[in-house]
């Protein structure tokens, strides 16, 4: 659309948005070895969709992250989970490029200097879309410091309550 200036530019709601935010692993809250609920990811929009929308962790967060607190031996795993029916959380599990499960990283050395990166892609009207956590072992609670970058309608970032 035109500007007052006769340029053309993207409609707000098309420009590209930056979120962050800290949400964490509180071992003493659930059982982290299946998969938890870490970050939600809400569309407030009953009109537009959210595109090309990113995720990523800092996995080595001075002293709290998974690279300072997570040990050596333990791994860590992120999902996107999506309500399929309507009603019922899912992980895709495709067979190849695109699954919604993140590589396994292993270790704090692994970690060390790391970030994890999820892309989560569109985001219906009205729809929210969950990040989900799994770890081979509890070692320490953890802090995760997260941005979410998408384009579209600013999203509603709900995350697990710091510890």
């Amino acid at each position: 659309m035109p500007s007052k200036h006769g340029i053309w530019e993207a409609p707000p709601w098309r420009c590209r948005i930056g979120l962050t935010g800290i949400t964490d692993i509180d071992i003493s809250a659930a059982v982290y070895t299946a998969y938890v609920l870490l970050l939600t990811i809400a569309n407030p929009s009953s009109r537009n969709f959210i595109d090309d929308c990113y995720v990523c962790f800092d996995l080595d967060n001075a002293g709290t992250g998974f690279g300072a607190a997570g040990g050596a031996g333990s791994t860590i795993q992120f999902a996107v989970a999506r309500k399929v029916d309507g009603t019922n959380y899912r992980i895709g599990c495709n067979t190849g490029a695109g699954d919604d499960e993140t590589p396994t990283m292993t270790g704090a050395v692994a970690a060390a200097e790391r970030g994890m990166g999820i892309r989560v892609g569109p985001i219906g009207p009205d729809e929210d879309v969950q990040i989900w956590v799994r770890l081979s072992a509890e070692v320490a609670d953890l802090e995760l410091p997260y941005f979410v970058y998408s384009r579209g309608p600013a999203p509603t970032i709900t995350e697990v309550a710091t510890v």
